[in-house]
């Protein structure tokens, strides 16, 4: 499990679930700089599912990995300084 970064507008967020101890994940719908669209998910019980509405229509740095089944998985959103 590798992590990468790359620059992505965040394009829609969508629920997907509550984990066992309560917190949410969520489907993210992004396009990178481009232009390619990627579908992912926040990780289980990661704190960045709780902010990444707040990303919606906006560019944000984005570190993910992929699963073995090649599943894209978001570790952490940082927002660009303007």
């Amino acid at each position: 499990m590798k992590n990468e970064k790359r620059i992505f507008t965040i394009l829609e967020v969508e629920y997907k679930s509550t984990s066992y101890y309560g917190n949410p994940s969520y489907y993210v719908y992004m396009m990178d700089e481009e232009g390619e669209f990627c579908k992912a998910q926040t990780a289980s019980n990661s704190s960045c599912a709780y902010g990444i509405g707040n990303f919606k229509k906006e560019k944000a740095e984005v570190i993910y990995h992929y699963t073995q089944k090649g599943t894209m998985i978001i570790n952490y959103v940082k927002a660009i300084e303007k």
